[in-house]
């Protein structure tokens, strides 16, 4: 800052202009952005993270409502990825669909009965589903039981970072549950104690 003396009738009064030097002004704009480039990187971590919850949320939601309607409907159900919402085939990530597959031939035949179609996951994810006998599909039979199907899905972000990886363990009885880091590294395991797999 500077000062500049101003002398009244035998007074002295100092007056300072205002303002920011020109190093000054430079070295707030390079804090400023290496600051915002910081919480930039943190933010997309966190908004990574929350797509990974929303996913394996909804992939609960399906398998729970698919176990639901084998039961209450008394009929085999099947959820699966459909990209013609008529049969099953195509990958897990892009749109699922739910059926009554009465003969449960993976096919929405004419006396079948779609119970809902289930958006695609983000842009980049991957979504895998492993199971007995590696069917790439799920059947409920009316009891509620998979139809020797139990497995692991995996949710595996753009970044395929394994921990931003989600898993959804679906056990024979039908049962689903949200793996748990049961090692306190980060990333869930398999109930065999596996990790994610994101290549």
């Amino acid at each position: 800052m500077e000062f500049t003396l101003i002398i009244y009738q035998g007074m002295m009064k100092m007056k300072t202009k205002k303002g920011f030097t020109l190093i000054e002004l430079l070295l707030t704009i390079s804090i400023i952005s290496i600051l915002s480039s910081l919480a930039f990187a943190s933010f997309s971590n966190i908004i990574s993270q929350h797509q990974g919850y929303t996913a394996i949320s909804k992939l609960l939601l399906a398998v729970n409502l698919s176990r639901n309607q084998s039961i209450s409907s008394a009929s085999i159900t099947t959820l699966c990825p459909s990209e013609n919402n008529l049969k099953c085939a195509g990958k897990w990530e892009k749109d699922l669909t739910l059926f009554i597959d009465h003969n449960g031939n993976r096919k929405v035949d004419p006396n079948d009965k779609i119970i809902r179609k289930f958006s695609p996951m983000p842009n980049g994810s991957k979504l895998f589903w492993r199971s007995f006998q590696n069917k790439q599909y799920l059947q409920f039979a009316p009891s509620g039981y998979t139809r020797n199907q139990n497995g692991t899905f995996t949710y595996c972000s753009p970044s395929k970072k394994l921990v931003q990886a989600k898993m959804l363990i679906v056990n024979r009885a039908g049962r689903p549950r949200v793996a748990q880091d049961t090692d306190n590294d980060g990333i869930p395991n398999s109930p065999s104690g596996a990790m994610p797999n994101c290549t």
